[in-house]
């Protein structure tokens, strides 16, 4: 189910070179986590009392559990399959904001004007981890955010970068 080889095989062409897949730090969201797990454990003490009211309870329960589960999985697809492929030739932005929806922008290196990077915040600072921003030479801004060691990413995309 979840083969990001697949994805890349379905946009990297045989005569590219792969160079790098990144992808949003984990860390970053680390705030959802908590309350994420917080959930869990709150819903969990909760059980015992809704256990006091029988099947209606029960039913309730698993419900509840079942929103938890679909949301937490919903995150983790929208997390695993929102990339940013890297080529020798160009790069696949391939963002994901939701389980069912997909934009997919293609951008070859001669069309990138600059490449910067901006870290914002001490969990930013502290978990080496920033936002890259690619302009194009329309003027439009491409933004991949929460990379982890966004000048070395910077670095490597300037590289491919033909002004």
């Amino acid at each position: 189910m979840f083969q990001l080889d697949k994805l890349i095989k379905a946009y990297v062409k045989e005569e590219e070179k792969l160079v790098a897949v990144i992808r949003e730090c984990i860390i970053a969201n680390i705030l959802l986590y908590a309350i994420l797990i917080g959930s869990y454990f709150l819903w969990l003490f909760l059980m015992a009392w809704l256990f006091k009211f029988g099947q209606f309870g029960v039913i309730i329960f698993l419900l509840g559990l079942f929103v938890l589960l679909i949301f937490t999985i919903r995150h983790f697809i929208i997390w695993y399959f929102d990339v940013m492929i890297l080529t020798d030739q160009r790069f696949i932005d391939i963002q994901r904001t939701g389980v069912f929806t997909k934009h997919v922008q293609i951008i070859t290196w001669s069309m990138v004007q600059q490449v910067s990077y901006a870290q914002t915040g001490i969990l930013a600072i502290l978990g080496h981890y920033g936002n890259i921003i690619i302009t194009l030479k329309s003027g439009q801004v491409i933004t991949m955010q929460h990379v982890v060691k966004p000048q070395l990413i910077r670095e490597m995309l300037a590289s491919y970068v033909k002004i």
